[in-house]
């Protein structure tokens, strides 16, 4: 763990997209009695939970990229063309990591 010069000056700025994909993946599949995926879930909330024990950040906040298009679409036509589609799986949990951060009492912040 890497030590913080002044933890109770600290903001961090935590990328959503990345945690919930990273979730996703590192997890093998879980799903509720009912069927609903959660193991982006899960894992979303282990790394939260984790990086905020460890560095007790004074301010943090969760952005999630928009699904909207963007000036980056506008500027460069094969911008996340390469990229597969996101799986059902995974979309299905979104707005389940969305409910997670708001119980967090975190700001969640997406930006188209």
């Amino acid at each position: 763990m890497a030590e913080l010069e002044s933890p109770e000056q600290a903001l961090f700025l935590i990328d959503g997209n990345w945690y919930l994909h990273r979730a996703f993946n590192a997890l093998p599949a879980l799903t509720t009695h009912a069927g609903v995926p959660t193991n982006a879930v899960l894992g979303f909330a282990q790394m939260l939970v984790k990086l905020l024990t460890d560095y007790k950040p004074a301010y943090a906040a969760v952005v999630f990229d928009s699904p909207k298009r963007t000036f980056r679409h506008e500027l460069f036509a094969e911008y996340k063309a390469e990229r597969p589609p996101l799986p059902p799986e995974l979309i299905e949990q979104i707005p389940l990591v969305h409910k997670l951060v708001d119980a967090f009492s975190m700001p969640r912040l997406v930006v188209d």
